[in-house]
């Protein structure tokens, strides 16, 4: 996903040989395990970003596992096999956009390690389809948020969402936020992109969050809207 990859072609050798078959990958160089405890998937989303490659990513832990650095270098196998003769280079591609899902089972795990903690922030939010609106911050996580709001989304809109959280600091700006559910008032969001700064910032929120729990007041229950 990050370091491209190659088309090779066949040969006689091959098929004498290896069964017709040759690499179809670099192989691993850590565990996906290992590579989400090293890599954050948002910073490394907006690394390829800024080197042209765009990436959409239904979970930032799952992005994680492919950082290019998780693997062995690409090149070095193709060279092997070449001058092996078991398979000929015939063109490299660069990548210019990744897409990279996840199975639900996945997306629970997402869910059970990064707990969402009650809150209350004024939050504002537009679209690139001229949706915008404001409402409040229900709970927080690392990962998204539920948002009390009078104005209407839809399922799989992304969002550009701002987190109001004292009125002498600029907002936490989360770039693109996917709305995972709505329901009647709510919406549930998951993040996907955040520059390093704002999310060192949402994570000191959501740690502060956990240290000293919000008390609920029976005025949030009527949520705020454009």
């Amino acid at each position: 996903m990050e370091t491209g990859s190659y088309v090779l072609g066949g040969t006689d050798h091959a098929v004498r040989d290896t069964f017709g078959s040759t690499m179809h990958g670099a192989g691993r160089a850590m565990s996906r395990a290992q590579a989400k405890r090293t890599v954050q998937g948002e910073q490394l989303q907006q690394q390829r970003k800024q080197r042209g490659i765009l990436v959409k990513a239904r979970s930032m832990s799952g992005l994680a596992e492919e950082a290019g650095l998780a693997y062995n270098e690409i090149a070095t196998g193709v060279e092997s096999v070449d001058r092996a003769g078991i398979a000929k280079k015939v063109a490299e591609s660069r990548p210019i956009g990744n897409i990279k899902g996840s199975s639900q089972k996945e997306c629970r795990m997402e869910k059970r390690q990064h707990p969402r903690f009650p809150a209350k922030f004024h939050s504002s939010f537009t679209s690139v389809v001229v949706v915008s609106g404001e409402g409040n911050v229900a709970d927080l996580s690392q990962r998204g948020c539920c948002v009390e709001s009078k104005t209407s989304v839809l399922p799989g809109s992304t969002l550009t969402l701002r987190v109001h959280m004292l009125q002498d600091e600029p907002p936490i700006t989360i770039l693109e936020a996917v709305v995972r559910w709505t329901r009647e008032g709510r919406f549930g969001l998951e993040f996907l992109s955040l520059v390093p700064e704002e999310w060192a910032r949402l994570q000191h929120t959501v740690t502060q969050l956990e240290l000293h729990p919000y008390q609920k007041k029976p005025t949030d229950e009527a949520p705020e809207g454009a």
